[in-house]
C-alpha cells in the first residue's frame, strides 16, 4: 500500500498526483510552499519498476519579499527483494534534478529500503507496518558548508476498517506515519533533525481510484512549519 511519506514497498501500474500546502516555514523568508506533482510507474516484470516524475513548486514570500516558482522532474528504479505474503522489502534509486526556479541548483540522489509487513498473525486483524530509511545526496554546486547528505526516515502504522468491495470507501485505512530528517554534514550537521507524524486517511472509490489525505504536525523544536496539508490521488491500471 502507498501512503503519504513512507517509500513504497511493493511494483503496480499507477499514475499518482501529490499536492501539498506548508504553512508558516521558518526558512528564507517564505511564508507558504506550495507543491503539487505527478508520475506514472510501471513494472518491467515481478521484480523491476521504473517510474517518472515531474512536479512544481512555489514559493510564497512574507510581506515585502519575492515570490518564486519553479518545474523540476525525477527518474525512480525499484527493485523489489522480497514479496511473499506478509512481507515485502524493496529497494529504491531516486534522481531529483535540480529546480533552477527556486534556486535549488543542486541534483538530489536517493537510494532507499523500504518495507511492509502484516501483523495479523500477531493478532492486530488488518493491521499492517510499514517503514523505509534513505539517504539524500546533493550533488553539484552550492555555498560553503551546504549540507550535502540527509537522512531520511519512516514508520507508519496503518489500519484498514471496511472490504475492497465496498461502495465509495473501499479498503478505508486509518494511518499515522513518523517521519524524520537528520543533516549528517554541513553547518548545521550538530543541530538539524527535525520530527513530524501525519495523521492520514486513505480509501478507493472503486475501479483502481484511490484518494489519500492526511496533515503533517512539527514534533520537535524549533519546528520549521506549522502544519502541511496534503492531498494524493492515485490511479492503478
Amino acid at each position: 500500500m502507498a501512503l503519504l511519506h513512507v517509500t513504497t514497498n511493493f511494483l503496480e501500474n499507477e499514475f499518482r498526483t501529490d499536492f501539498y500546502s506548508q504553512h508558516n516555514t521558518a526558512a528564507d523568508g517564505t511564508r507558504t510552499v506550495e507543491y503539487l506533482d505527478a508520475l506514472i510507474a510501471y513494472p518491467l516484470n515481478r521484480r523491476f519498476m521504473i517510474e517518472a516524475l515531474t512536479n512544481y513548486e512555489w514559493k510564497n514570500a512574507r510581506d515585502g519579499g519575492h515570490d518564486v516558482s519553479g518545474a523540476a522532474g525525477a527518474a525512480v528504479a525499484r527493485l523489489q527483494l522480497v514479496d511473499v505474503p506478509g512481507i515485502s522489502y524493496d529497494l529504491n534509486f531516486r534522481v531529483n534534478t535540480p529546480n533552477d526556479g527556486i534556486k535549488m541548483k543542486q541534483t538530489e540522489l536517493t537510494p532507499s529500503l523500504g518495507a511492509w509487513y502484516d501483523l495479523t498473525n500477531l493478532g492486530l486483524k488488518k493491521i499492517g507496518l510499514y517503514y523505509s530509511i534513505g539517504d539524500n545526496i546533493y550533488a553539484g554546486p552550492a555555498a560553503p558548508d551546504t549540507r550535502h547528505n540527509e537522512l531520511t526516515y519512516a514508520i507508519s502504522l496503518a489500519k484498514t476498517w471496511t472490504e475492497p468491495k465496498t461502495p465509495f470507501f473501499g479498503n478505508f485505512t486509518t494511518f499515522a506515519e513518523f517521519y524524520g530528517l537528520s543533516e549528517v554534514d554541513g553547518a548545521d550537521k550538530n543541530q538539524t533533525t527535525t520530527l513530524d507524524v501525519t495523521p492520514g486517511i486513505r480509501f478507493s472509490l472503486g475501479h483502481g481510484n484511490i484518494i489519500m489525505a492526511g496533515v503533517d504536525l512539527p514534533l520537535t523544536n524549533p519546528h520549521n512549519f506549522d502544519a502541511t496539508y496534503r492531498f494524493t490521488y492515485i490511479f492503478n491500471f
